[in-house]
Order: structure tokens, then C-alpha cells, then sequence
């Protein structure tokens, strides 16, 4: 039987989630700086908040707003962790980011794919605590906010894929967001605890995997495999768009994929 992965908490973080220290103060969950990618304008529909309710794995919510894509702020990291190596982790994945998020070609070497798989893995850890006051499902151990700080990249166990997002809903300013979590018995061995975590932002989907054990597992995309491509751990020169693009049923099949399990959530 497959279980939630679940530690939960009567309060958010007194301390930041990435290094222990204190104060904590207010974060972007998702950057400001996509605002002036994805302008607002009237009469358009700039987010899009779609996710899985935790009592109701199976029930998918989607909201749509005229609201600016970056509006929601998380009270769990410290001012060195907001203004250090966060801030400079913006700033290299900028460039790269920026072209992806409109839909535009680029080329990306094997080190700006990892840039752009920090880049994801940091604001999927983020998007954790958005809209989780109270008790929560703590997916992705905290350790593994430790590693990303100290290694400025992905934890092991990791991987990180990317996929060209396609809607008809207006201008191409959407987010949606939803995690899931399970856990998988091994034949009497410790049970590995799995994460996955989908966040769309404008005609970028990423998709985040892993484990709280750091190893190597495999995840099965079912039929949104072809649309995926892996940038961590990264490979070869990547030319952007790639593959199939992906557009909302299939964010529903992921959440249907992974929500719809026996004892996961999100």
C-alpha cells in the first residue's frame, strides 16, 4: 500500500529552511522579475493557479485570475539566503529562463541547463510553503534545501526535465502548480519516499522528481514522455523548443498520473 509522505507542523519555519538562520524574511515564491516578462494588460488571463486538493487527491482545482504572475510571497528564508546566493541564482538564470518562458530558440550548453534545473528545483522547493499555513505536507525533506544552498544544485536522487507549453487562454501568462508525493515499499527494505512537482510559467513547463533516500529512481511519464526532456543531470547542447509540446490536459494527466495513486496527495 502506498502512503502520503507527510511531517507535519503547527507553524511555517521560525528559521530559513536553507541554512537555519534567523531572521526569516518574506520571499517571492515565484521572482518579481517575471512581471516584466509577462506584463499585465487588460482583459488578459495572467495566472492560472492549478492544483490538487490535499484532502481530494482526485479533484483537481483551477483558478483563473487577472492577477500578476508574481504576487505571493513565503516567510521561510533569512535576509543573507534572499540577498546571497538566491539572488545571484536569479540573475545567471535570467538569461536563459527568459527566452524559454516566451517560447522563443535558444541553444543551452550542458552548464546553462543547470542553471536553468536550479533555477526550477529552488522554486519547486519554494512553492511548498505557498498557501501552507497551519498543518502541512512537507514533501521534499529539508535537507535537501541544505544541499541546494551549499551545492547550488539539485539534491541527489534529483532530476529535473523541461517540456514547450502551448494554451489558448490569452497571452501566455500562467502558472500552475501542483506537487504529489508516495511512498513505494521495497520488499522489506526502508521504504523510499518519492516527490513530484509540476510548475508552469509561461510557455515553460518544469517538472521536478526525487526522493528523500538520494537515489537514483526511475519515474515512469506514462504518456507525457515524449514531451519531457531532461536538463538534470544535464546532457548535451539542447535546442530549445524541443520534442512535443504540452498544453493543460496534459497537466491533467499528470496530476491524474500521480494524484490518483493509492496514498498519494498534493
Amino acid at each position: 500500500m502506498l502512503k502520503l509522505l507527510a511531517v507535519d507542523s503547527n507553524a511555517m519555519p521560525r528559521v530559513c529552511v536553507f541554512c537555519g538562520g534567523t531572521p526569516i524574511h518574506k520571499e517571492d515564491a515565484i521572482p518579481r522579475w517575471l512581471n516584466k516578462v509577462f506584463p499585465l494588460a487588460e482583459g488578459g488571463v495572467h495566472r492560472v493557479d492549478h492544483r490538487v486538493k490535499p484532502q481530494a487527491p482526485r479533484v483537481q482545482v483551477r483558478q483563473w485570475g487577472n492577477r500578476r504572475i508574481a504576487a505571493a510571497r513565503v516567510g521561510v528564508t533569512c535576509g543573507p539566503c534572499n540577498n546571497g546566493w538566491m539572488s545571484r541564482l536569479e540573475e545567471e538564470a535570467q538569461p536563459f529562463l527568459r527566452p524559454m518562458l516566451l517560447g522563443q530558440t535558444q541553444t543551452l550548453a550542458s552548464e546553462h541547463q543547470e542553471i536553468v534545473a536550479t533555477w526550477a528545483f529552488k522554486t519547486a522547493l519554494m512553492l511548498q510553503f505557498l498557501g501552507r499555513s497551519g498543518p502541512k505536507s512537507q514533501l521534499v525533506p529539508l535537507e535537501q534545501y541544505v544541499y541546494l544552498k551549499e551545492n547550488a544544485k539539485p539534491a541527489p536522487g534529483a532530476t529535473v526535465w523541461v517540456a514547450p507549453f502551448v494554451h489558448g487562454q490569452g497571452p501566455a501568462n500562467i502558472v500552475s502548480f501542483a506537487d504529489h508525493a508516495l511512498t513505494t515499499p521495497r520488499n522489506g527494505t526502508p521504504r523510499i519516499d518519492l516527490y513530484a512537482i509540476c510548475c508552469v510559467i509561461g510557455n515553460l513547463a518544469m517538472f521536478v522528481f526525487g526522493n528523500d533516500k538520494g537515489l537514483d529512481a526511475e519515474f515512469d511519464h506514462g504518456l507525457i514522455a515524449d514531451c519531457l526532456t531532461r536538463v538534470w543531470p544535464a546532457g548535451p547542447l539542447l535546442d530549445w523548443p524541443t520534442g512535443v509540446a504540452l498544453d493543460i490536459g496534459g497537466l491533467d494527466y499528470f496530476n491524474e498520473r500521480y494524484g490518483s495513486l493509492p496514498g498519494a496527495s498534493g
